[in-house]
C-alpha cells in the first residue's frame, strides 16, 4: 500500500509519495497520509505558520475514536498535533490545525493527484519517500 501527500506550489502540484510496504490496512495508510503533513508542519513551525489545513477522503482516519492495537500511524498523528499544539516561546502565532473530509473520486483536482500518486506509490515497492512536482 502506498500514500501521497499533495500542496499547491504556485501553480504546480508538489508532493511526497511512500510506499508503506505488504500487509497493511488502508487505515494505518491513511493516518500516515495524514501524520506526515502535520509533522512537516511541526519542524516548519518556527517559520511562523499560521494554519495547518488537511484533507482526506477517509473518514474513519477522522472520525474514529481512540486508536486500536496496531494503530502506529493513528498515534503518530496524535502525538504530531499535540506537539504542533504546544507552545513554543519563539512563536508568537497561534497554530489553527484542520483536518477536513472531502468526497474521494469527484473531480477535485488534489485529490485526484494525491490518489494517482498513492496508488503509483503502492505499486512501487522501492519508492520509500519520493518527492515530485507535477507541472500545471
Amino acid at each position: 500500500m502506498g500514500y501521497a501527500v499533495v500542496w499547491k506550489k504556485g501553480r504546480s502540484w508538489a508532493g511526497r509519495k511512500a510506499h508503506m510496504g505488504y500487509f497493511q490496512e488502508a487505515y494505518d495508510v491513511e493516518c500516515a497520509a495524514i501524520a506526515r503533513p502535520v509533522e512537516a508542519a511541526e519542524k516548519a513551525r518556527r517559520r511562523k505558520l499560521g494554519r495547518v489545513r488537511i484533507f482526506t477522503d477517509a473518514q474513519d482516519a477522522i472520525t474514529r475514536g481512540e486508536p486500536g492495537p496496531g494503530q502506529t500511524y493513528a498515534l503518530q498523528a496524535r502525538k504530531a498535533i499535540a506537539a504542533l499544539r504546544e507552545p513554543e516561546p519563539s512563536v508568537e502565532i497561534e497554530i489553527e490545525i484542520e483536518i477536513r473530509w472531502c468526497p474521494a473520486h469527484k473531480g477535485i483536482p488534489w485529490n485526484e493527484v494525491a490518489d494517482g500518486r498513492a496508488k503509483q506509490a503502492a505499486s512501487e515497492p522501492d519508492d520509500h519517500g519520493v518527492e515530485w512536482l507535477v507541472v500545471c
